[in-house]
């Protein structure tokens, strides 16, 4: 990981930043789902250094985060408009609440977020199958049957 980071993540509740989202005043726009916690602090770089070369804020992803995401990377929650990412990559805030704790670092407007499941689609099946993505050993037998 990249030293400059490193020192900036922080240990949260999922469902407690996504609903930063939902403020008007906050300066968290986007949750950024970073697929593995070893590129959280590459991908922040490459985030904060595409926000530093605009000349101002600008309403659209960052050219990285629509990379990434359309390579299936990243993952992007947010109650502004995704037009510009795949259905595939988009999550819905409101889907969150279910996942318990993140690893997260903000590089504002958006805050990267790592945690088990966002990957493995269990937004959508978890329900369901009933199935309890907050117990470990669940994400290991996922999608096997014993």
């Amino acid at each position: 990981m990249n030293d400059e980071y490193q020192h900036t993540i922080e240990r949260s509740y999922i469902a407690r930043v996504a609903r930063e989202l939902q403020d008007p005043n906050s300066p968290t726009k986007y949750l950024v789902h970073v697929r593995n916690r070893d590129t959280l602090t590459e991908v922040a770089d490459w985030i904060n250094l595409e926000l530093m070369a605009r000349p101002g804020p600008g309403p659209n992803l960052t050219p990285a985060v629509q990379g990434l995401a359309s390579r299936g990377i990243l993952k992007v929650s947010s109650y502004l408009p995704l037009l510009d990412l795949p259905e595939k990559a988009i999550l819905d805030p409101k889907d969150l609440s279910q996942f318990t704790f993140c690893d997260m670092i903000r590089v504002r407007p958006y805050c990267l977020v790592t945690n088990p499941g966002v990957f493995q689609e269990q937004i959508k099946t978890s329900k369901s199958m009933g199935w309890n993505c907050v117990h470990p050993s669940n994400e290991r037998d996922y999608g096997h049957e014993h």
